[in-house]
């Protein structure tokens, strides 16, 4: 028997909660509402989900250290871009463990994940693959043959469907062990395709964003600005900055002030007490010119701070 989902969001706190088998932070990166709709399949060992995004918007995610996941695209769409490197719609990306990267798309977006306890991966892949699988110490994207590739999208597509308009199918225990199996022998032989190689300038700027994304979130509740990230992390203005216009396409000046918007944002949504204010949350968020704030909020969330606060209170 499998358990299965299809949900639909568009707060960015409510993407990250919906999560399982990672911690997530989501920044939508276009203006107005955007939409995610998750359709999720929990089969006996192997989780599947299919995420159709669209907007573009950045993810800062760590992984759980006792599975094995791997992503790629289901349909064509925008560029999805892992720690700096864009993901091809004929590969697909195999995480390493508790893998901590930073994940931004272009636009709308159709992508697929399949996860497996590590020690059935190990399992499986001596049966269907080249030879035993071992986790990569780096993120790694990994050229299927052909076949193969086609193999695993149309298996993750059908999965997706019955979830939608099936779900009764996936409540049978043998029709849900088939398909589980099959999903598995499919993951373990993509695996088996070539691997990219990592570079010296690739590994550096990875733990430098991997430094920038824990010093992130050990202050989780507070605003952060580039000089004391920077002093955090050891490195120079310059250096995070390539590294930021690398992984996030953006300075490090300009994500931090867009963290700080979301914050905000987030604190206007919850604000139920009568003696709180636009200025005044504005204003903890480092937010001094308010005309200037309102105008940057309203391109982002597509309405004003006073509407968000007044439809919390």
């Amino acid at each position: 028997m499998a358990i299965s989902s299809v949900e639909c969001y568009s707060e960015a706190d409510r993407i990250e909660a919906a999560h399982v088998g990672a911690e997530a932070r989501w920044t939508p990166l276009a203006s107005g509402q955007k939409a995610v709709e998750l359709v999720r399949v929990q089969f006996d060992r192997l989780r599947v989900g299919r995420f159709r995004e669209s907007g573009p918007r950045i993810r800062q995610a760590r992984q759980v250290v006792d599975r094995v996941f791997i992503k790629f695209h289901c349909s064509p769409g925008a560029d999805m871009i892992v720690d700096g490197t864009s993901l091809a719609a004929d590969t697909i990306l195999c995480h390493s463990r508790a893998d901590e990267f930073v994940e931004r798309t272009t636009g709308p977006v159709d992508w697929g994940i399949l996860s497996l306890p590590i020690e059935d991966m190990i399992t499986v892949s001596v049966a269907f693959s080249a030879g035993d699988f071992e986790t990569p110490r780096h993120t790694l994207t990994i050229a299927p043959p052909r076949e193969a590739m086609e193999r695993l999208r149309e298996l993750q597509i059908a999965t997706g469907t019955l979830a939608r308009h099936a779900p009764h199918v996936l409540a049978n225990d043998h029709a849900a062990r088939g398909l589980e199996q099959s999903l598995i022998e499919a993951m373990a032989v993509s695996l088996g395709g070539d691997a990219a190689t990592d570079t010296w300038t690739r590994h550096s700027r990875r733990i430098v964003m991997r430094r920038f994304q824990q010093v992130l979130e050990e202050n989780i509740e507070e605003p952060m600005y580039v000089p004391e990230i920077c002093k955090a992390l050891g490195v120079s203005e310059r250096g995070l900055r390539h590294c930021c216009e690398q992984y996030l396409n953006m300075s490090p000046k300009q994500f931090l002030t867009l963290r700080r918007m979301h914050m905000a944002h987030r604190a206007l949504r919850s604000a139920t007490n009568a003696n709180q204010n636009v200025t005044e949350i504005a204003m903890r968020f480092g937010f001094w010119h308010l005309g200037r704030f309102a105008v940057v909020y309203r391109s982002v969330f597509g309405e004003s701070p006073s509407a968000t606060l007044k439809r919390a209170k």
